[in-house]
């Protein structure tokens, strides 16, 4: 699972998710809006909510969710092998 490799099941382009990325800009400066802008007085203190499930929202749109999927047992590297 964690893997430097290239082609490793979560790789991602020189070690950022970029599809995270997308998903998390445009809610942080909504979540920025919400919190800097006296207009948004009354819902600024759920600005960071609301960032969050935008940011969520958006990821689970555009991210690939029928990829396959394959099940890793990671004993290997949370148990040290026995000799």
């Amino acid at each position: 699972m964690y893997s430097d490799s290239p082609d490793g099941e979560y790789a991602y382009t020189r070690g950022v998710n970029r599809k995270a990325v997308i998903a998390g800009t445009p809610a942080a400066i909504v979540a920025l809006v919400l919190a800097l802008v006296p207009a948004f007085t009354y819902v600024s203190g759920f600005s960071w909510f609301v960032g969050a499930i935008l940011a969520a929202v958006t990821y689970l749109l555009i991210t690939d969710r029928h990829a396959p999927f394959h099940a890793v047992d990671g004993e290997d590297i949370a148990v040290a092998p026995r000799h």
